[in-house]
């Protein structure tokens, strides 16, 4: 476990000044920081920053316990966890203003059959589906740079994380195991509860997480 929390993988941790993708070789702890520097921009307490740091921490290495235990981490998901925790906080004006692009914790398509049975860790979709949006994109440099360049920071994150293996997409965590996740010290404090679900969760993950797990 050790091991694999020391690991460094390439992923997308930003654009450079000609909006092409940045790869870099990063780590966990490294990679944890987005949810610390989210947390500022949201909250703003300095207090609860400093509290949830090591939360943020047991939260993640549950996470990839939770898939080592399960027979189904390597790579790729590692990959996709470090890409789901470097656009944590990608954010920017949209047509109704500050939109959130991406966040650590979402939910599936409401429209998805399984969207009640899995929280997902980062954004849902393959690479060879069909309404990938960097496809469309493709040769039209002009639409390219219509784009917000937080959004498309994570649609090149999330295109390099799943073309490691066009079959899969992202990693999920049924809801009855998310539970045993959740670090204790968040569980027993309703005030650390809030910001960490609002640091953490899409809408929609909150949604989910209120409707199944919420005391």
């Amino acid at each position: 476990m050790k091991k694999l929390l020391e690991q460094r993988l390439r992923v997308v941790t930003g654009l450079d000044d000609d909006r092409r993708a940045v790869l870099e070789e990063s780590s966990i702890d490294e990679l944890l920081l987005t949810l610390c520097i989210r947390t500022k921009r949201l909250i703003g307490d300095r207090e609860n920053c400093e509290k949830l740091k090591p939360t943020f921490r047991e939260f993640i290495y549950n996470i990839v316990g939770y898939f080592n235990d399960s027979g189904e981490m390597d790579d790729y998901v590692m990959t996709n966890i470090m890409t789901a925790l470097a656009t944590a906080d990608t954010h920017g004006e949209g047509p109704h203003g500050l939109e959130d692009y991406s966040t650590f914790i979402r939910r599936l398509n409401p429209t998805d059959p399984d969207t009640d049975r899995f929280f997902v860790v980062g954004r849902a979709g393959s690479i060879d589906d069909p309404e990938c949006p960097l496809r469309e994109l493709e040769g039209d440099i002009e639409k390219l740079y219509e784009i917000p360049p937080a959004q498309l920071h994570m649609f090149y994150a999330f295109h390099h994380a799943r073309s490691m293996d066009v079959t899969r997409g992202a990693p999920k965590i049924v809801v009855d195991d998310f539970w045993s996740l959740v670090p204790d010290a968040i569980k027993c404090d309703p005030v650390l509860e809030e910001v960490f679900l609002d640091v953490c969760f899409s809408d929609g993950a909150w949604e989910l997480y209120q409707l199944k797990l919420a005391a």
